[in-house]
Parts: C-alpha cells; structure tokens; sequence
C-alpha cells in the first residue's frame, strides 16, 4: 500500500532490481518498528538508498554481520570508513562514463565488497585474464557518487559542479540523489538548486496554449505568463525532481516563483512520466495563480493523472486550463481527471489522441453536469455512437459551448442523438472532422440547425460520405452557422 500510494517509488519498482532494493528496505524498517502498518516509512529515494545500501553492506559484510543490527545503524549520518573508496570509484566512473572496473582500477578492499559483482574475465590476450567488476545496480552508483560530493566538496565548489552538470544526462540521477543528502546535511542544499530555476517567461495567447476552436472574435484575447521557455523546459524540469528530493521547506521554492511572475505553465514535449508528475505537480501547487497548464506530448499515463488530480486537491487552484493531448492515459486516466472537474474551476480540457474509449466518456459525461468546463476535446480518440449518446444526455445539463470530437468512428446514429441535444445545449462550435458520416447524418444535422441559433461553427471536412448536394443543405438550414 505504502509502494503503490507513492508514485516517485511505484515507478522505479517496475524494474526487477530497484523492487529487491526497496522491498529490502521498507522490510527492514518494520522489522525494526515492529508494525504491520506504513507509519514512518520512507517516501523519498534518497532515503531508501541510504537505508538500503547501509543495509546490504552491514548484511554481508564479514566484520559486521554477525553482529545485531540496529535502526541507528542504518539512519546514523556516519558511514563506516569502507564506503570512502567505494564513493570516490563510483564517482570518478560517472565522471568518465564508466560503469565496468578492471581489477588494476580498484583496490583490493573495494574489490571484497558487497556492493561490488564480479563480472566474467575479459580475454586481453592469449590465456591471459582480467577480472572486471561493476556496482550491484547502476542506481547504487549514482547515490555513492553523490555522496563523494556531498563529502568532498566545500559549498563553492559544490555550487559550480551542480551548475556545469545539471544538464547533462549521465548527473541526472546523481543530481537527485545530492539534492537529498544535502537535505539531511548542514551544509547549504535548495538555493543551490532553486538558483539555477529559469527566470524566463513569454506571453502567450490562451487560445494558442490550449489549441482552442474557433475564437470569437467580439472577444479580447486572453493573454498569459507562461513559464518556462522552450529551451529551458527539460532544465526546469531536473530542478523540481532535485528540489522535491531535498527535504527542506517549499517556501524557498514559492517565493522564488512569485519573484519569476507567471500564471501559465508549458511542459508539452518534456518526456513526462508518472514519477515526473509527482516533482513537477509538488510545484504546481505551490504558485497559486496559475491558470494553465499545458503537459501535451509526454507519457503520463493513467498513473500520473492520480497526480494531476491532486492539483485540484486545493481549494484557492484558479486553474481554468489543462491539455494532457498525446499522454496515453485511457479510459483509467480520464476517471481520475473526470473526479476532480466537479470541485474545480476548470473551463477548457483537451484529452485528444489518449486512447480514450466509450467507457472513459461516460465517466466524462457524468461529470460534465456539475462542472464549470465549456471546452472540451476529445478528437483522436476511440470514441463510437455509443460515446456520443453518452455526452448527449448530459450536454443540455452542462456549459459546454465547443466539443471536439474529430479522427473518431462516429457514424450518422452519433450523429443523430447529437442533433437532439443541440437544440437545449450551449454549443456553439462543433467539429465532427473524419469520421463517417454520411448525407443521412447532414440531415439530422440540418434539422436541428434551423431551431438552433446557437451554433456558429460546424467542421464536416474528411468525412467523405457527405456530397456537395447535402453540404448546400446544411448551409441553408442556418446562415449565421459557419459550416466547413
């Protein structure tokens, strides 16, 4: 229950050796406390690869295994002296992108160690060996060699190495993992972080974020702060998986934000996954006057729309726009999102190209009648007729004034249920681009266009079915209707 609740560690438990890792830990720790519960538990990764690497090396080592072992032992801020040369050749591997260790590299004490593995001989020359050796997982690595820093480095020098890696790939972890022993330390840990934070913002249009139907021109666009740029997106977003590693208070974190000044956040494009969301979302929450927020193209899941939901778990969330297009998060996802659109004050939602079936639309529709939202797409999806009788029972009950439902399998029975909701709906744009939809659908579509002055755009294109003859009948039905 603790591993699943807690994204940032569900996550990396998808993989067969990090699962041994942090099973091995959590264990140890309600041995020691003696509970069946996941009171005092760990949450952060940092804290679960100090306990566990303390705890396999005290498990194995010959000095030390026999003897009993204690909670102080693995919490205790002093490591025993045999992890020093451990820490220097994990860092010195990252350094030079090394992850395997001929037997001439290391010392015969790292050699015996438990968080070594030896590796078959490599061949350098006829009946001649070497022995090679590599740390246990690459993960226990990265947190030995942040510990090298941590130990080594006095606050200037720390500050200049964090800012000259903390784009490069191979410190990414490393970088987490220093973030959380600074946190356990004296020496300084988040401004070293929260320093380096872009400080560039732009302004863009809402409509623009949000790749909104057709805007109506009587009214002025919404302009927005949005925070961070492009070419800063995949920095800002190191920082905040640091930053929420480090066990210091947020308040250095809001009032660096509110010194940035922003109201808009874009994160489209950024490699998201579910344990991203966890950092990036910690933040989120903290810069109050955010009104959108855009996550399109990035792999969030079901899984991190739990987290995405939590966004709205506050009660002062102004948030009016949210885009999670191309994130593959189902009908599950769309359950999570669709719990919290009662509660909040969301206005516009794209969920285009997420697999979203039938099954996730009813949980929509259902909650379209006590939600504020009056923009929603929902194109590139899996959605039949059966989807759309669902958003038609509850479109006269809901503010929705543009739905998108575009690249779906929509046919003229869709289209015939949403003909007979139009005329008690807000709707006044409609895209039902490339489905298939014929002559059939156009003239459920014309009926209901001639008792409907609502409406002011209709899309039909890419729905090869639909002659010219049917295209001039619809247009007649209402001329104030733009019908493309």
């Amino acid at each position: 229950q603790h591993i699943s609740t807690n994204m940032n560690i569900f996550t990396l438990c998808y993989i067969p050796v990090n699962l041994f890792i942090v099973c091995s830990c959590l264990l140890e720790v309600l041995n020691f406390e003696n509970l069946s519960t996941g009171v005092g538990l760990p949450t952060k990764l940092t804290q679960i690869y100090q306990m566990a690497t303390k705890l396999f090396f005290f498990r194995h080592n010959k000095q030390y295994r026999d003897k009993r072992l204690r909670r102080e032992d693995i919490e205790s801020k002093d490591w025993p002296p045999e992890f020093k040369p451990l820490a220097r050749i994990a860092f010195n591997g990252i350094r030079e992108r090394k992850l395997i260790f001929t037997s001439n590299k290391v010392s015969e004490d790292v050699v015996q160690s438990e968080l070594f593995h030896r590796l078959p001989d490599r061949q350098t020359a006829p009946f001649k060996h070497e022995a090679q050796f590599c740390f246990i997982h690459l993960t226990v690595q990265e947190f030995l060699a942040a510990k090298h820093i941590v130990d080594t480095m006095k606050e200037e020098e720390l500050r200049r190495f964090v800012a000259e890696h903390i784009n490069e790939g191979e410190w990414q972890m490393v970088m987490q993992f220093l973030a959380g022993l600074l946190g356990d330390g004296d020496k300084p840990s988040i401004d070293i972080f929260t320093e380096l934070l872009p400080k560039t913002t732009n302004e863009r249009e809402e409509s623009e974020l949000m790749n909104e139907f057709e805007r109506d021109d009587s009214v002025e666009p919404r302009t927005v702060t949005c925070w961070p740029t492009d070419s800063e997106k995949h920095l800002a977003v190191t920082l905040m998986k640091c930053i929420y590693e480090n066990n210091e208070s947020g308040s250095v974190v809001q009032s660096e934000f509110e010194e940035i000044g922003f109201n808009a956040v874009d994160f489209s494009d950024c490699r998201l996954a579910p344990a991203d969301c966890t950092a990036v979302v910690h933040f989120i929450k903290r810069v109050q006057q955010i009104s959108l927020i855009k996550l399109s193209h990035n792999n969030i899941g079901s899984l991190g729309c739990v987290e995405i939901a939590k966004l709205f778990e506050n009660s002062i969330c102004q948030l009016r726009g949210l885009s999670l297009w191309d994130n593959n998060i189902g009908d599950e996802g769309v359950k999570q999102v669709s719990n919290v659109l009662k509660n909040s004050q969301l206005s516009s939602l794209d969920l285009r190209y997420n697999n979203i079936t039938d099954k996730g639309v009813k949980q929509l529709s259902n909650a379209l009648r006590n939600s504020q939202l009056s923009s929603l797409h929902l194109g590139q999806n899996n959605i039949t007729d059966e989807g759309v009788k669902q958003l038609s029972n509850d479109l006269e009950n809901s503010q929705l004034s543009s739905l998108i439902l575009e690249f779906n399998n929509i046919t003229d029975e869709g289209v015939k249920q949403l003909s007979n909701a139009l005329e008690n709906s807000q709707l006044s744009s409609l895209d039902l681009r490339y489905n298939n939809i014929t002559d059939e659908g156009v003239k459920q579509l014309s009926n209901a266009l001639e008792n409907n002055n609502k409406l002011r755009w209709l899309r039909l294109i890419g729905n090869h079915e639909i002659t010219n003859e049917a295209e001039e009948q619809i247009k007649q039905a209402n001329p104030n209707c733009k019908v493309i």
